[in-house]
C-alpha cells in the first residue's frame, strides 16, 4: 500500500495531466521554504512558454527578482500598468492567467519595476515592432499567413524611393513605391493602393511580398 500512495503523492509534481491550478494548490498547501523545489519541478516539466491549456487557456510566467511585473501588449493596448502578474511567497515566480482564442497570435512584453521593458526569457519567439522586437504569443492552432513569405519562385514587383517636400510640413518624406512585376515594359496604366506609414507596412509587414503573393495567386490585379 505505501507505494501507490507514495506515487499518489509525487504524481502532481511530475504529471503531464497537472493543471495549472493543481501546481498553484500544491505550493499554497506547502511551506515557504519547499516551494522553490516545487517550482522548478513544475518548470523543468514544460516543453514549452508561455504555458498553454486547452488551446485557450494560457499563463504568462517570469522568474527573477523584482518588485512588481506587469504584462504589456496586443491584449490591452501595451498599457504596462494594466496587467500585473502575481507572485507566490517564498519564490521568484510571477504568472498571469489569460483566455484566448485557440488561434490567436499576440505581441507583449513583460515590464520589470515600473519602466524595464524586456522579452519574454522563455519564449523563443519574437517579432520585429516598431520600437525593436517584442516576444509573440503564439496559440496551439495559429496559422502563419503564407502571404507575408517570401517565394524565391514567383515573380517579385520592385521598390523604388522617391521624395515629396511638404509645404505645410516644411519638410521633406520618403515615398517608396511598389511596382508590379513587368511594369517597365507595360503600357497599362496600374489601380494605386496608398498605405500610411507606409514604409512600416514595407518593413514591419512585409506589404511587398503581400502584393507579390496577391498577384501571382491572381488574387488581385497587379497594382
Amino acid at each position: 500500500m505505501r507505494i501507490p500512495l507514495l506515487f499518489l503523492i509525487l504524481l502532481p509534481l511530475t504529471a503531464v495531466s497537472q493543471t495549472f491550478n493543481d501546481f498553484l494548490a500544491r505550493l499554497n498547501i506547502v511551506s515557504q521554504a519547499e516551494r522553490p523545489a516545487i517550482v522548478d519541478s513544475f518548470m523543468n516539466a514544460q516543453e514549452s512558454f508561455p504555458y498553454i491549456e486547452n488551446d485557450t487557456t494560457m499563463f504568462m510566467i517570469y522568474r527573477g527578482t523584482a518588485n512588481s511585473v506587469t504584462v504589456a501588449g496586443d491584449m490591452n493596448s501595451w498599457n504596462p500598468n494594466g496587467h500585473s502578474m502575481s507572485t507566490v511567497a517564498g519564490t521568484d515566480f510571477w504568472y498571469r492567467g489569460y483566455y484566448f482564442e485557440s488561434d490567436a497570435r499576440i505581441d507583449y512584453k513583460y515590464v520589470l519595476n515600473d519602466g524595464n521593458w524586456i522579452l519574454d526569457p522563455r519564449n523563443p519567439y519574437t517579432c520585429t515592432g516598431g520600437y525593436g522586437p517584442n516576444s509573440e504569443l503564439r496559440m496551439p492552432q495559429y496559422i502563419s499567413p503564407p502571404e507575408v513569405e517570401y517565394y524565391a519562385n514567383i515573380e517579385h514587383g520592385s521598390l523604388q524611393d522617391t521624395s515629396f517636400f511638404s509645404t505645410n510640413l516644411g519638410n521633406s518624406r520618403t515615398i517608396r513605391v511598389y511596382l508590379p512585376y513587368g511594369y517597365a515594359e507595360s503600357e497599362e496604366h496600374y489601380p494605386v493602393m496608398l498605405f500610411h506609414d507606409g514604409l512600416e507596412y514595407i518593413t514591419l509587414s512585409d506589404a511587398d511580398n503581400v502584393l507579390d503573393y496577391l498577384i501571382y495567386h491572381d488574387r488581385i490585379v497587379p497594382i
